[in-house]
Formats: C-alpha cells, sequence, structure tokens
C-alpha cells in the first residue's frame, strides 16, 4: 500500500488509488459510487442486461473461490447488525404484502397438492 497524504483522508481518491480503508475514505467512496449510479442508470442497467450471464459467471467463480470467508463474514456480520437486519427485514414485508400474501397462498396450495 502506498503511503498516505494526510490531505487525501476522507476522498474517494484515498480510497480507490491509495487502498485506504479508513472510515471517512469508505464513506466518501460510497457517496461517490452512490452519485455515479444515480447519473448512469441507463448506461448501467443496458451493460448489465448485455452481460447478465458473464456477470454471473464471475460471481459464481468468486463465491465458489471464496466460499469459507464469504459464510464467515456473513455470520459475522449478522451478529453485529440483527437490529439493523430486523429493520430491513421489516421494511421488505411491509412494502411487498401482497407479494409475500401471493407465495404463501402458492405454497400453501403446492404443500396440499404433495399430500393429496
Amino acid at each position: 500500500m502506498k503511503e498516505i497524504p494526510e490531505y487525501i483522508h476522507g476522498t474517494r481518491n484515498g480510497y480507490s488509488h491509495y487502498g485506504c480503508k479508513c472510515e471517512s475514505c469508505r464513506h466518501a467512496n460510497s457517496i461517490s459510487k452512490r452519485k455515479y449510479y444515480e447519473k448512469n442508470k441507463d448506461k448501467i442497467r443496458k451493460y448489465e442486461e448485455k452481460n447478465r450471464d458473464r456477470i454471473s459467471e464471475c460471481h459464481k467463480r468468486y463465491y465458489e473461490k471464496n466460499r469459507d470467508r464469504i459464510l464467515v463474514l456473513r455470520e459475522q456480520y449478522r451478529k453485529e447488525n440483527k437490529d439493523k437486519i430486523k429493520a430491513c427485514n421489516k421494511r421488505y414485508r411491509d412494502r411487498n404484502k401482497d407479494k409475500i400474501r401471493k407465495c404463501r397462498k402458492e405454497y400453501r396450495k403446492r404443500v396440499k397438492m404433495e399430500a393429496d
């Protein structure tokens, strides 16, 4: 990692070019990414549609290669963010009541058919 000048901290450049992972550099990077995605939604959507299979394959390879590490990080995140996850799940349920109701209905129907 390169030596990071003090004035670089809290900037996207600090995160992306110098590899600094301090809180202020990570925050600056996330803001920058969010702004980029907002500006380029259509461009990104077209790219993702065009390259969906390739992107999916890359994600699968990454997961297979780093599966144990990913599972450990997921579990660590779950333990550290129980309230955040609970709030996120509640928001999802509140926004998708009809979708959830429909899925439950289809599931019950499928279970009943299998039982008969």
